[in-house]
């Protein structure tokens, strides 16, 4: 997998079309990011499905609309692509548990020790951030929101609101999403779910500078945690959290 550039305001991807990385070593302190197109093609989405599980099968087909459905079995289909080639198992043969607070996890024991991931997808993309240690992963397609000034209120931290709302239009948009991104990761990482206010914490809402600006130690028993900010074709934002600063980033976007 090829080492990526990066500078303060985003990761800088490389190409593939396929995933075709027979085995990958994941050091200590690196972080690995997987962007995948969703819209593959009906024979490998096929494929991709075969590799679910019957409780992944049967959450894929209880999307009402067939675009749901075929986004999920992607991803999830990709999620076990990915975490073979660092596990050296069969993707049909990794065994997904659900954490404490519904965050999913490879069984313990299966793969090498330490192996953690996260999956975020939106519309076009699927990202699959891996590492040794637990951290989080999220991707958004800013949108137009009528009501973007409201929930920037009720749902972020003060600080991050009023950053926010200093902007207007498109800066506005994507300091939303900017500021959404990241604190979805950070949920992730730290794996407390909807059980974590999100105002108790405040990140950067800016492109270029991802930070954790502040935080209530309740919450974040292990200190601070470390963001990173990519963005793929389409405008799409993402962001990781994890809980070290990466010594290395590798990324690969699939189309």
């Amino acid at each position: 997998m090829p080492r990526s550039e990066r500078n303060n305001s985003a990761i800088l991807f490389d190409k593939a079309t396929t995933l075709d990385y027979p085995a990958l070593v994941l050091r200590s302190r690196e972080v690995h990011i997987w962007a995948v197109a969703l819209n593959r093609p009906g024979p490998e989405i096929e494929e991709l499905r075969k590799l679910l599980d019957p409780a992944e099968r049967q959450r894929a087909d209880r999307f009402r609309f067939e675009a749901d459905r075929l986004r999920y079995v992607v991803a999830h289909g990709y999620v076990r692509r990915v975490l073979s080639t660092y596990t050296k198992t069969a993707p049909e043969n990794l065994s997904m548990i659900i954490g404490k607070y519904g965050k999913p996890e490879l069984e313990q024991g299966i793969g090498r020790p330490g192996l953690h991931y996260s999956l975020s997808h939106s519309k076009e993309y699927a990202a699959i951030a891996v590492a040794q240690s637990p951290l989080g992963v999220d991707v958004e397609d800013p949108r137009e929101l009528v009501d973007m000034g409201s929930l920037a209120l009720s749902t972020f931290h003060p600080g991050e609101a009023s950053a926010i709302l200093s902007r207007s239009g498109k800066d506005a948009e994507a300091a939303f999403f900017c500021c959404w991104t990241r604190k979805e990761a950070v949920v992730k990482a730290l794996g407390s779910g909807l059980f974590m206010p999100l105002d108790c914490f405040e990140v950067s809402v800016d492109r270029c500078h991802p930070r954790l600006l502040s935080f209530h130690s309740d919450w974040f028993p292990d200190g601070e945690l470390h963001l990173l900010h990519f963005e793929l074709p389409g405008d799409t934002i993402g962001a990781a959290a994890m809980p070290f600063v990466p010594v290395t980033v590798k990324a690969v976007l699939i189309s």
